[in-house]
């Protein structure tokens, strides 16, 4: 509601969302919040573990549960859930290259922390995403951050360099 109430404010429109998604409950909640409003938001999951397929069925199944437990079954269709499992890379908790230039660009360019391990993978999809067309030049597209900058610590072997001392 957050997140609509403030574009609304600012009459901004997003023409897609995206996020990274794990353990589903976040996309879950999303797309049942954005259905419920009748947002007319896409949102799309950049998958950080499991295939596209796989995703979506738990999502939707999580989004069944969530939308009845607030008083709007069947608000969410099977197609309002979306994941790309593209950015996963060799799997949960392992960055990818595409990740780690990521995480670079963002940091340098905008001085936004993203960790390996989720907002940079989704981040790796973001601009590739850009770079292959997906988004007109004109559409919107907000990216959540989610958090989870203090997790770069557990990888700075990743960026070829050690903890302080």
């Amino acid at each position: 509601m957050e997140l609509v109430y403030q574009a609304n404010e600012r009459d901004l429109r997003i023409d897609h969302l995206l996020h990274a998604t794990g353990s589903c409950g976040t996309q879950a909640s999303l797309v049942v919040g954005l259905k419920a409003m009748n947002a007319h938001i896409p949102l799309m999951g950049i998958t950080v573990r499991l295939p596209k397929a796989e995703q979506e069925e738990i999502v939707y199944n999580l989004a069944q549960k969530t939308a009845e437990k607030i008083g709007c079954p069947g608000v969410v269709a099977r197609d309002d859930v979306t994941a790309n499992s593209d950015y996963v890379g060799e799997g949960y908790g392992i960055p990818a290259p595409s990740t780690l230039a990521a995480i670079d660009l963002f940091a340098r360019l905008e001085g936004i922390l993203l960790d390996p391990v989720y907002s940079g993978k989704c981040a790796a999809g973001l601009i590739d995403l850009c770079r292959k067309g997906f988004y007109e030049k004109t559409d919107r597209a907000v990216f959540l951050h989610t958090g989870g900058s203090t997790a770069l610590f557990a990888y700075l072997s990743s960026f070829g360099t050690s903890a302080p001392r």
